[in-house]
């Protein structure tokens, strides 16, 4: 293995930081880093280009200490924030044979409307963003709506999550103290 000490700024005034050893490759066995990133504008820093849809900046803070190998990966301590979103906790991953993510999380706010629009998937037009819905006088509230969430990615991959959320904005309702 060889140390590894990599400071520098980034498009859009960002900056990152990774430090740490790497195993020998290619199972890079014993790897150890510790990864900071932060900046104003997390658009301008992924997307280098001119010509991007153009969206209101928002700022970000990445800071994990990952180990492993090629074909595990974990991270004992994992903090993020993008604009009013954190989250942090513990995280997990095999990347072997049929990957698999173990993730214990924590947030304060997490929205989930803001993660499909960065990922370029627009909630329904008919889907207040961020607002919670009002039901009629008398009418009972529904927790989830009729629509069937989108569970594609788990035929991919196999998923143990904990996830505690101070508030959690989904599509059309705005939840609070959570634990899934």
């Amino acid at each position: 293995g060889f140390c590894l000490e990599a400071v520098g700024d980034f498009n859009g005034d960002a900056r990152a930081e990774i430090s740490g050893t790497l195993g020998a490759w290619p199972a890079l066995a014993g790897t150890e880093l510790r990864i900071d990133a932060s900046g104003p504008d997390l658009g301008a820093a992924l997307v280098p280009y001119r010509g991007h849809r153009k969206r209101p900046p928002k700022p970000f803070a990445l800071s994990a200490e990952v180990a492993g190998s090629a074909a595990r990966i974990t991270s004992r301590r994992l903090t993020a924030r993008i604009g009013r979103n954190d989250i942090e906790g513990r995280l997990t991953m095999r990347l072997e044979g049929r990957p698999f993510v173990d993730a214990d999380l924590r947030s304060e706010r997490l929205n989930v409307v803001a993660f499909e629009r960065a990922l370029g998937d627009e909630p329904p037009a008919s889907a207040p963003a961020e607002a919670e819905t009002q039901d009629a006088p008398g009418e009972r509230a529904r927790l989830l709506s009729d629509e069937p969430f989108s569970l594609g990615l788990l035929q991919k991959l196999d998923l143990a999550l904990r996830l505690e959320a101070a508030e959690l904005v989904l599509p059309g309702r705005t939840l609070r103290d959570v634990v899934v």
